[in-house]
């Protein structure tokens, strides 16, 4: 079974990105990437990387697909597809290669729970 780890990852990237550039939560995702590195046992700084590109990348594109960024599950699937092409990325530079499936069912899965779990992860100031 998957551990949920990158998955948080990903919900994390997503849901702190409506905050625009911040060096404080660059720092933090580069924290969890580097926790989710120890955990899963994968190369040292991957997961770190991958998280800040899905973050970055989200925060560009939400500007241009506005439409597809109104809901959650939107902002998650723009999320979960620029983390699907840097660990892509990562596994072609790596030469070893990337486990297609075993990428992609932890990101539908993030993707899927996502509005569950985006309470937690958006830090916007909206009133409810």
């Amino acid at each position: 079974m998957q551990p949920l780890w990158p998955s948080a990852l990903l919900w994390a990237s997503c849901g702190w990105a409506n905050q625009g550039p911040n060096a404080v939560i660059s720092a933090l995702l580069f924290g969890l990437g580097l926790w989710v590195d120890v955990l899963t046992g994968g190369p040292f700084g991957v997961w770190a990387m991958i998280g800040l590109i899905a973050y970055g990348l989200t925060m560009t594109s939400a500007q241009f697909s506005v439409a597809l960024a109104a809901t959650a599950r939107g902002r998650a699937t723009i999320t979960g597809i620029f983390f699907f092409l840097a660990a892509l990325i990562f596994g072609i530079f790596s030469g070893k290669g990337i486990n297609l499936f075993a990428i992609s069912l932890p990101i539908l899965t993030a993707i899927g729970l996502y509005p569950f779990v985006a309470q937690w992860f958006d830090l916007s100031e909206n009133e409810v």
